[in-house]
C-alpha cells in the first residue's frame, strides 16, 4: 500500500466515526421544541437549558446537570426530585398555571407537564425544561 492511500484511509476511517458519533448522540438541546413554546405530548426528554436554567429550575448536582421536579403538583419551588438532563419521560399531560415574576411582581400563565419516569414515579416538570 502506498502512503496516500493509508493517509486518505484513515482519514476516512476518523471522519465516519466522527458522523457517526455525531449522529448517535441525536438532537442537541437547541434542536429541540421546548414545552413553554410548543404542545409536547408523549415521549420527551428534561433539558436544563438556557430557559430552564434562567428561572432556576435546574442546575448542577455533583457536577452533573439536573431539572428540579416536584411530585404533587406544578410548582416553581419546593421541588422534591432532582432528574438528570438528558432523562426520558412519557408525558401524562399539561396544565397552564399561574406563575409570579419575582424581578417585576408581574404574573403570567405557563404550562406545566405531569410525566411518568422509567422507574415508576412521577412528577410535574415546567414547560421550560422538558422538549422533544
Amino acid at each position: 500500500m502506498s502512503r496516500h492511500y493509508k493517509i486518505w484511509l484513515v482519514g476516512s476511517l476518523i471522519l465516519t466515526l466522527a458522523l457517526a458519533s455525531a449522529c448517535s448522540r441525536g438532537a442537541s438541546e437547541e434542536d429541540l421544541l421546548l414545552g413553554s413554546d410548543n404542545t409536547l405530548s408523549g415521549e420527551a426528554v428534561l433539558i436544563c437549558g438556557q430557559d430552564c436554567s434562567d428561572r432556576a429550575l435546574c442546575g448542577l448536582v455533583d457536577e452533573e446537570k439536573t431539572v428540579l421536579l416536584n411530585s404533587s403538583s406544578p410548582s416553581t419551588i419546593n421541588h422534591d426530585y432532582s432528574i438528570p438532563s438528558g432523562t426520558k419521560v412519557s408525558i401524562d399531560h399539561q396544565e397552564m398555571h399561574p406563575v409570579i415574576q419575582v424581578s417585576d411582581q408581574s404574573s403570567f400563565r405557563a404550562p406545566f407537564y405531569q410525566i411518568f419516569l422509567e422507574d415508576g414515579r412521577s412528577g410535574w416538570v415546567s414547560g421550560w425544561c422538558i422538549g422533544q
